[in-house]
């Protein structure tokens, strides 16, 4: 479970900035209904989700 969320109006590009910095997903961009989610994990462990509506 995500410890927290940001919401993002491009997840995909947000999605894609991150990874060029070795940020590591465990759920890549994801539709859910009606939005769309990806989960990363932080340098310590806990995981982080972006939301776009």
């Amino acid at each position: 479970m995500p410890l927290t969320a940001f919401e993002t109006n491009d997840i995909q590009t947000d999605y894609k900035r991150l990874k060029g910095k070795n940020v590591v997903f465990t759920m890549t961009p994801t539709q859910a209904g009606e939005v769309t989610i990806a989960i990363f994990s932080d340098t310590c462990g806990n995981l982080i989700q972006l939301y776009q509506v």
